[in-house]
C-alpha cells in the first residue's frame, strides 16, 4: 500500500472549478475508506489527535491511476478532509512524492452529495470518446 499524505489549505484561493481540479489532480476516482485510526504523535499533547490515517479502497477510476488500496494522512488541521468508514466519496486525489492527499477546499466529497460533478465528469469522459 502507497502511503499517503493531505493537502492542508486554508481555502483562501476559494473552490476551483470542475474542469481545474480534474487538470490539475492526479487521478479522479470513487473510494471508499475501510478504516481510520487517529493518530496521537505530539508527545506534549498525549490526549490530542495530530492526525487520521485512512485506508482507502478503490472503487471506480474516472481519470488516472491508483493502487486497489492506499492510505491517506489526514492532517488535524482546519483543512483536513474528514470521511466516514464505508461511505463512498468522489475524490479528487493528488500525489507528492511522499504519498496521496484529498484538497478539502476541492470538488471532492461524499459521492452521494457529488451528482453533480459525477455527471460532469462522465460528459467529459464521454465526449472524449467520440474526439479521437
Amino acid at each position: 500500500m502507497a502511503a499517503s499524505f493531505s493537502i492542508n489549505a486554508a481555502c483562501l484561493e476559494g473552490r476551483p472549478s470542475i474542469d481545474d481540479e480534474l487538470r490539475t489532480s492526479t487521478a479522479v476516482a470513487v473510494i471508499t475508506p475501510t478504516k481510520m485510526k487517529y493518530l496521537q504523535e505530539d508527545l506534549e499533547d498525549p490526549i490530542g489527535i495530530t492526525a487520521t490515517l485512512y485506508t482507502l479502497r478503490l472503487d471506480r477510476v474516472l481519470r488516472g491511476r491508483l493502487p486497489q488500496r492506499f492510505h491517506i494522512r489526514d492532517e488535524n488541521t482546519s483543512s483536513r478532509f474528514p470521511m466516514a468508514i464505508g461511505v463512498p466519496y468522489l475524490a479528487f486525489v493528488y500525489s507528492a512524492r511522499n504519498g496521496y492527499g484529498i484538497n478539502s477546499c476541492g470538488n471532492s466529497g461524499p459521492l452521494k452529495e457529488r451528482n453533480r460533478v459525477l455527471k460532469h465528469l462522465l460528459d467529459i469522459k464521454e465526449e472524449s470518446k467520440h474526439v479521437r
